[in-house]
């Protein structure tokens, strides 16, 4: 696999973040971006392992060229989340607000349709009940709060319902559907979280259960 084949170069990254850092809207790219940006970087580590006669020199330049891909990406991959959260946002304020959904890849069409989900139900648990004067406190938010089958959780089952997983790659900070921030995960971590969170996961491919 060459650097042709996979249509990625430390150019091409850089110039997708420039677009991004530059302009307001979600910018269109390619359907396979980041299936390509993980085998350039996978290609670029083969390196280490496979050529024996690069010097220690040239590999130390590869290796730090190595890292600058994969802030770009992260850059470009956090830069992209928020414009989609913000999307997500401008589609709960207003029913009348036109959302562009074009230039998202697919694994992004799943994060709005899962923060946009989010969004609502928060909205519906207070700002609805807010505006209606019935809102009494978070604890009585919290007793009440259903999930996405629409089935009751007690607060106190679902903080004590976790599951030990161990982390088989990598996972960046991320939001959960209890609103409260996971990650960064390494490789290898081991940690409890929310059997639901705990299921997503392991679904994934991201984490295996541990038995205790």
């Amino acid at each position: 696999m060459t650097e042709t084949d996979i249509n990625i170069t430390f150019e091409t990254l850089f110039e997708i973040l420039r677009l991004e850092k530059n302009r307001i809207e979600l910018q269109k790219i390619d359907d396979e971006f980041y299936t390509n940006v993980s085998l350039f970087i996978k290609e670029k580590e083969q390196v280490f392992s496979v050529d024996s006669n690069v010097s220690s020199s040239e590999k130390e330049l590869q290796s730090k060229q190595l890292m600058n891909i994969k802030k770009i990406f992260q850059n470009i991959y956090f830069r992209r989340i928020r414009k989609i959260m913000n999307m997500a946002m401008d589609a709960n304020v207003s029913s009348d607000s036109v959302i562009e959904k074009g230039a998202l890849l697919a694994a992004e069409k799943e994060f709005f349709g899962e923060f946009d989900s989010m969004l609502k139900t928060h909205k519906n648990d207070i700002m609805e009940v807010v505006l209606k004067g019935e809102f009494e406190s978070d604890q009585s938010i919290e007793k009440s709060k259903e999930n996405s089958v629409g089935i009751s959780v007690p607060a106190e089952t679902s903080k004590s319902s976790e599951i030990k997983v161990k982390f088989v790659k990598e996972v960046p900070k991320f939001m959960g559907e209890d609103l409260e921030e996971y990650g960064p995960f390494a490789q290898d971590d081991i940690t409890s979280v929310p059997k639901q969170l705990a299921d997503i996961l392991i679904n994934k491919g991201s984490a295996v259960a541990v038995s205790e």
